[in-house]
């Protein structure tokens, strides 16, 4: 297996209570502490304080395990020796883990002492262990290795995508950013090129869904839902709003943004001489003019966005130099057997952050990057939180950070584009993308 910057990656903070050389790759090394946690007696508030934070220990060293080993798998989707070990950590450590998990939140549901605990602080800890503890069910376990080796497989389909186009083999983010291209036969082609690769795929695709589908039904039924949706609201805590609002909240931007959106099409199709607005033509610039690429290469896309950190905040711009560039805990280039998309992730007994994107050599390779610094610093500037269940925002409120990061470098994109026309086509193309 190749070497990766965060394979030896060192510790914020030297453990209190594991081992410091214990490596958290198998059952056999992690189960004794797991024995040791539900051994304990946790009737004073602070025997339970301290049990708390020795889980959270164990609960750092395996996530700190495991993410390195996703992040393998997406880094390289044909790696046989990477896709055995994150199958071995996925199948035969956390299903083993989810159940010892499960007890520990039930004797901490039990502890006397649990009512003693500061509220402020441990007030949505408990809350979390009583909606988690509620949702369990054994049988779910293997349901849900089954949903990860799925989502794995869809990812390697998905990094082996190429198709051959004017001679070139490319990748489907490559053929992606042909949509931006002022030549409309090359976008046609390029599209059709990229749709056809999953046309072609359809039925190994198809069936991923319809068993993800399957296994989420039986998940939610298992625990007591009637559907899906019921359960994923309750297992992703949202707490504070029901489906009926998103439904209302969905309905107010069918009746604004939809009609904006249907002027701006009326506006492209005059702008570019069109009869139709086809969907290959939905990127193309209004001007006519090549897609802007103001940089390419990941050490120049990162050197630009540290720049216009700097400017936003000197803090923000060090931060991103010194822990994410500096430390090579970012890959943003597309290349055959990458997984598709992009994400930001932690390493928590580290608190280093990892950024991963697939580049199209276009303007918003530099939208993407902010916004995934924005959850990069989420994650650098909480890492001071002993508690990892405290470090983990809910995926709506993540989502505030990174999309604030985006518009807080709008206002700074003049550091790169300094002809003013350019600067209006980027921000111009950044307010769309959000529409």
């Amino acid at each position: 297996m190749r070497a990766f910057p965060f394979d030896h990656l060192p510790r914020l903070r030297a453990r209190r209570w594991l081992p410091q050389d214990l490596t958290a790759d198998s059952w056999e090394k992690v189960a004794p502490f797991f024995d040791d946690l539900e051994g304990r007696e946790v009737d004073t508030p602070e025997t339970l304080e301290k049990w708390l934070l020795d889980s959270n220990e164990l609960a750092m060293a395996l996530t700190q395990e495991g993410t390195g080993r996703h992040v393998r798998t997406t880094l390289d989707t044909e790696d046989p020796e990477i896709a055995t070990a994150w199958r071995h950590f996925a199948e035969e450590v956390s299903p083993k883990t989810s159940p010892r998990w499960h007890a520990l939140e039930r004797k901490y549901l039990a502890s006397p002492a649990r009512k003693e605990l500061d509220r402020n602080r441990w007030r949505v800890y408990d809350r979390d262990a009583e909606s988690g503890h509620a949702l369990f069910r054994e049988e779910n376990i293997p349901l849900g290795v089954e949903l990860s080796r799925l989502d794995q497989e869809y990812n390697r389909l998905r990094g082996a995508m190429t198709a051959s186009l004017d001679g070139r083999e490319h990748t489907a983010i490559q053929l992606g950013q042909l949509q931006e291209s002022p030549d409309r036969g090359l976008r046609e082609r390029a599209w059709r090129a990229l749709w056809n690769l999953y046309l072609e795929s359809e039925e190994r695709f198809e069936g991923i869904y319809q068993r993800m589908l399957e296994l989420r039904t039986q998940i939610a039924r298992n625990a007591g839902f009637d559907e899906y949706r019921a359960y994923a609201w309750k297992s992703k805590g949202r707490y504070d709003y029901t489906p009926q609002d998103c439904l209302a909240f969905h309905e107010a931007i069918e009746e604004t943004v939809v009609p904006l959106l249907r002027k701006l099409t009326a506006v492209r199709r005059e702008r570019l001489g069109l009869e139709v607005v086809r969907p290959w033509d939905v990127r193309v610039d209004l001007s006519g003019k090549p897609a802007l690429a103001a940089v390419t290469g990941t050490r120049e896309l990162c050197r630009a966005m540290t720049d216009i950190l700097s400017s936003v905040d000197p803090e923000l711009g060090s931060l991103f130099a010194a822990e994410v560039v500096g430390r090579g805990m970012i890959d943003l280039e597309s290349r055959r057997g990458k997984a598709p998309g992009g994400y930001q992730t932690v390493f928590p007994e580290s608190g280093l952050p990892f950024i991963f994107n697939n580049g199209a050599g276009t303007d918003d390779d530099l939208t993407i990057l902010a916004h995934e610094a924005g959850h990069a610093f989420n994650s650098l500037l909480s890492r001071d939180e002993p508690l990892l269940a405290y470090r983990r925002a809910p995926l709506e409120f993540a989502e505030v950070a990174s999309s604030a990061m985006e518009f807080f470098t709008y206002e700074h994109m003049d550091r790169l584009h300094q002809d003013p026309a350019d600067l209006a086509r980027s921000r111009w193309f950044r307010l769309w993308r959000v529409l």
